[in-house]
């Protein structure tokens, strides 16, 4: 227990600094632990025990309507990959969700996520490091029923969904460069980064619903042009 409110990053910061065990499983407060979960996790790192990271299946609940949003798969089967930045680029992308994401902890690069560890989505980033450098495990399984738009966790990063949508495509955009800050000189790390930076972008212009059509509507085309310069690294050719 905190004394004060940490918030989201800084609670799971902490919480896995102080875990001891050699693997951690992390479970958020608004997803839901699937039956067997764990033992398919424990056979899994018996299994692979040169895996340093571990991903699964996930189905996506919407918290306000009760229907599922959203089934993500990476890999159709059970699959252990190869470090690297191929790898990086297929899987980090998936590791959105903290919860059924497993992390040997000797492998944790404390430092990368110290430094970015008010991006959002700090678990791509710190997921990323690992696929980087060790071989990673994906279980073809759902372990985790995930819920999408908990109201008091999407309420802290904004007044409503349209600032949310946009500071979540923000940060998501700014990931690959964080995983790959000190090889930012490799062009493979340069051209993974460009790519991964254009398709997020454009991920968010071409949002169905709360992206930047929606947001034009909601606040006016300047004031949606300069929220979306302020949000991202704009590039002369975006």
């Amino acid at each position: 227990r905190n004394d004060t409110n940490l918030g989201m990053q800084e609670n799971v910061l902490k919480v896995v600094r102080e875990a001891r065990g050699d693997y951690v499983f992390i479970l958020t407060d608004d997803d839901l632990l699937q039956p067997g979960a764990l033992a398919k996790v424990a056979q899994a790192t018996r299994s692979h025990p040169e895996a340093a990271y571990l991903l699964s299946h996930l189905a996506t609940v919407d918290e306000r309507t009760g229907a599922v949003a959203d089934v993500h798969r990476t890999f159709a089967v059970d699959t252990v990959t190869a470090p690297g930045i191929e790898t990086i680029s297929r899987v980090a992308g998936s590791a959105w969700v903290l919860s059924r994401q497993v992390l040997k902890r000797d492998c944790i690069d404390w430092d990368t996520w110290e430094r970015f560890r008010a991006n959002i989505f700090f678990p791509i980033i710190v997921a990323g490091r690992l696929l980087l450098q060790y071989p990673a495990c994906y279980l073809a399984d759902f372990l985790v029923k995930h819920t999408w738009f908990n109201a008091v966790h999407w309420g802290a990063f904004g007044p409503n969904e349209l600032a949310i949508e946009l500071r979540l495509a923000a940060d998501r955009t700014r990931c690959m460069s964080a995983i790959l800050h000190d090889q930012a000189a490799l062009p493979a790390a340069q051209l993974s980064t460009e790519r991964w930076e254009s398709a997020s972008f454009r991920s968010y212009l071409y949002l169905p619903v709360r992206g930047y059509h929606d947001l034009i509507h909601g606040v006016g085309e300047r004031e949606a042009r300069r929220a979306l310069e302020e949000a991202f690294l704009m590039t002369s050719a975006r």
